[in-house]
């Protein structure tokens, strides 16, 4: 089939259900927001106010999320005949942004949705807030008398839980005795996923069972003040097992709690946990195997027909409500290929050996002497600019022969020529997935994104424009920094085995690498994209950088802030807002 908006859908990850009711393609393929009837053109709104790069916020995503928590929640509640409460939480740790925060708590009117706070900066944030109607505000991390006697001044219009997990935790609650206490014990049970190494006896977060008796000894108060037991299953749990595992043990030492002694316990907030999607497919690192209905449906299922007098079931879900909301968009200001143009007239053994290979197979066997010889002369000293000038032009040719043999031999029979491409590590397979371009974008991965430094975080990427077109090859990001670390390149695809495609729709169309495999999920090393036409304005976008990654900012080489673009519908009506435009002096545009 020809390229089309739907394959681009495919390749860029906008097919899910999130994605694809809030972004769509035009049809000159320009990448669009659809809200209440509009269409908002993304690259429009920065070309037009001449901006190197930009953080959207589009916040009616962040209320269609808290719906869809709200809703699933309520559908496990109708299936299990749940009868207790239901209380929400936002954790500020996960983005703290006053527009942020507004949001959340005015559309939280309507679910009476709660907050989860650790410090003391955050808690004075909340103190701004007045309820008609006390909402759930759930206090961990380290606590001292300046929290405490501010959290006793919002005791009216909250309904405060604050944490022990120490000795510590307990002499200085033992002074504050209007306040409710819960107590954040550790599970023995490990998560999956990147942050699975929280989780379990070893975490940083709460208390141990022997370390809860010493503190009983000196604090006989304590079974009468808890109303609340909190864990840290770990965030972004990927294994629905570990979910299930964590949620039962948990489950099982409420009940232990209850039956000696601890009567007023209420709630039960089971922690962060829920995977955000940031990839659609269940068989990589950054998505999961089951969905937001269900984890309820796992969770509610557990409570109803384990727990002892059903206790609430407190939810935080921080990355979940906020991470779409956000997508960065940053302009592509220069391009640089990995080699040099092919010689025409150059003419090297290997590289015929490569044009002559009749299968994968044999291609296969004589890439790998290309890169042996690729080794020796490489390690061969001294080189001379003579020979490095050789060597240059001989390893482009040699990539190229091996993309432009291979996208032969699948032409001729795809399905059998992909079966043995993949079928074990080689060459040929690295080769057709690595980036052959460099693209420099006006911005700081240090800044913007950095959770791709911090914890090598996924984040989609898509154009802004040209969506209509094939790209033409793969490309590494760099940023700005003088710093090696400041370049991305992840990219996962995975294209359903029943859309009809050539053989030419799997590959880029001017480097000849590959993008799809149908019916599996590619990780390629390169993102694929468009060489930028002269003077054109090329953007691209990274998606769900919602979360986290306004709270972690640096400030490498002085590179931080960019404009906001706010959208939103007020009263049925489009809004959209820029603030900080003046950061656009930082970059160049």
């Amino acid at each position: 089939m020809v390229w089309d908006k739907e394959l681009a859908r495919e390749l860029y990850g906008l097919t899910g259900n999130i994605w694809s009711k809030y972004l769509d393609i035009d049809e000159r393929g320009r990448l669009i927001v659809k809200l209440k009837g509009y269409k908002i053109d993304l690259a429009k709104l920065l070309s037009e106010k001449k901006l190197p790069g930009a953080h959207i916020r589009i916040l009616p995503i962040i209320r269609y999320m808290m719906d869809k928590v709200y809703e699933a929640f309520m559908e496990a509640f109708r299936k299990f005949g749940y009868e207790g409460e239901f209380k929400p939480v936002y954790p500020l740790k996960s983005n703290s942004t006053t527009i942020v925060v507004d949001t959340i708590w005015q559309y939280g009117v309507k679910y009476n949705w709660g907050f989860n706070a650790g410090t003391y900066p955050e808690i004075k944030l909340l103190s701004k807030y007045t309820n008609k109607k006390p909402r759930l505000l759930v206090v961990d991390g380290i606590k001292d008398n300046k929290i405490l006697d501010l959290l006793v001044k919002m005791n009216d219009n909250w309904e405060i839980i604050v944490d022990i997990e120490s000795m510590r935790d307990a002499d200085l609650l033992s002074k504050y005795r209007d306040l409710n206490i819960g107590l954040r014990i550790k599970v023995v049970s490990k998560s999956s996923g990147l942050w699975s190494h929280s989780s379990g006896l070893d975490s940083k977060f709460g208390l141990l069972i022997n370390t809860l008796d010493e503190i009983i000894k000196e604090h006989p108060w304590i079974p009468g003040r808890t109303v609340l037991l909190h864990v840290h299953a770990g965030s972004q749990i990927t294994d629905k097992n570990k979910l299930e595992n964590i949620i039962r043990e948990t489950i099982t030492l409420y009940n232990s709690l209850v039956n000696t002694g601890f009567k007023n316990i209420r709630y039960i907030d089971f922690g962060g946990g829920l995977a955000y999607p940031y990839v659609e497919a269940s068989d990589h690192m950054f998505s999961s195997n089951y969905s937001l209905n269900e984890y309820a449906e796992i969770l509610v299922k557990e409570v109803v027909e384990s727990a002892e007098n059903i206790p609430g079931i407190v939810f935080e879900g921080g990355r979940y409500i906020v991470a779409p909301h956000r997508i960065t968009v940053t302009k592509i200001i220069d391009t640089r290929p990995y080699s040099t143009p092919e010689d025409d007239e150059t003419s090297y053994p290997i590289v015929e050996e490569i044009k002559n290979a009749e299968n994968i197979k044999e291609l296969v066997y004589v890439s790998r002497r290309a890169r042996e010889i690729i080794t020796r002369l490489m390690i061969k000293s001294p080189i001379n600019i003579e020979t490095r000038r050789m060597l240059e032009k001989l390893l482009g040719s040699i990539t190229k022969a091996i993309t432009c043999k291979a996208y032969e031999i699948i032409s001729k029979d795809k399905d059998n020529a992909l079966k043995e491409l993949t079928r074990t590590p080689n060459f040929v397979f690295e080769e057709l997935v690595k980036p052959s371009h460099r693209f420099f974008a006006s911005f700081s991965l240090f800044s913007h994104l950095p959770d791709t430094i911090v914890a090598d975080q996924y984040f989609k990427v898509t154009p802004l424009q040209r969506l209509n077109e094939k790209p033409e090859v793969l490309g590494v990001i760099s940023d700005l920094t003088c710093d090696s670390m400041g370049e991305y390149s992840a990219f996962a695809t995975s294209l359903p085995s029943n859309i009809e495609t050539g053989t030419e729709d799997l590959f880029t169309s001017l480097d000849h690498k590959l993008m799809f495999i149908p019916g599996k999920t590619l990780r390629l090393k390169g993102i694929p994209l468009h060489i930028p036409r002269k003077n054109e304005n090329y953007y691209i976008a990274f998606l769900d950088t919602g979360a986290y990654q306004d709270m972690l900012s640096m400030n490498h080489n002085l590179l931080d802030g960019y404009p906001e673009i706010i959208i939103d519908i007020v009263n049925d009506d489009l809004k959209i807002q820029y603030k900080n435009l003046e950061t656009t002096e930082n970059y160049p545009f």
